[in-house]
């Protein structure tokens, strides 16, 4: 009887002392809660920064106004004589050339002393225009409308950029008096066309208003008559 309760005392022991063990080691708890209550990051693909350019031939139609169609000069060695050294893009070149392609380029702070019209989503490497809106977990993208033709209206109106040439109006006007045209034309057999029909007539109404404004302030060319040389 006295093996045995010596042979069970030994055999409890090594469990006491693991007790002890683990009462003195620190416990650990991942922080789990934190992450799941966390706003995901908006899912998009990562983009380099870059400089809005104008071209005085390139306008869109967009939420019934007349806009700038801008393109983007890409902050990225290597690309369009970009260069990057000291933790700065040197884009003296880039600009050069884009300028000597009739595009003017925006300044980055054209909006007042340490402004920018880019932003890039906390927890992404994507750089947008400031006036678009982003989704947590999402890649879903969408415009805040009133804001960016405020700052498209502002750099007419500031003298930055020159308002769309007549030429250009009347180029836009056409192609879209075909549209209206073909989508009436539709309308006839598929009712769901007098929708686009509407909204192309709708364009064609605010291109005339701008080309009549326009005209207006144009001086119109010497119509002096003109004698060709003859011989009889």
């Amino acid at each position: 009887m006295a093996k045995l309760k010596a042979a069970k005392a030994k055999a409890k022991a090594p469990a006491r002392r693991r007790k002890k063990e683990t009462a003195n080691t620190e416990t650990y708890h991942p922080n789990l809660a934190s992450e799941e209550k966390g706003i995901r990051p908006p899912n998009l693909e990562a983009s380099p920064p870059f400089l809005l350019k104008f071209h005085p031939d390139r306008w869109v139609i967009s939420k019934g106004s007349i806009l700038p169609c801008f393109g983007k000069l890409k902050l990225q060695r290597g690309i369009n004589r970009v260069d990057y050294r000291g933790g700065r893009f040197i884009v003296g070149e880039a600009k050069a050339d884009a300028v000597r392609r009739g595009w003017t380029v925006i300044p980055i702070d054209i909006q007042g002393p340490g402004t920018s019209y880019l932003r890039c989503p906390e927890g992404t490497s994507a750089h947008i225009l400031q006036w678009v809106k982003t989704y947590p977990g999402s890649s879903r993208m969408d415009r805040d409308d009133a804001g960016y033709i405020a700052f498209c209206e502002g750099l007419i109106n500031d003298g930055h950029i020159e308002p769309p040439p007549l030429h250009v109006l009347e180029r836009m006007r056409s192609v879209w008096s075909d549209r209206h045209i073909k989508a009436a034309d539709r309308a006839v057999v598929v009712p769901s066309a007098r929708v686009e029909a509407n909204a192309a007539e709708a364009t064609v109404k605010l291109l005339d208003a701008e080309i009549k404004k326009r005209t207006a302030a144009l001086i119109p060319t010497d119509n002096a008559p003109t004698i060709p040389d003859m011989v009889e």
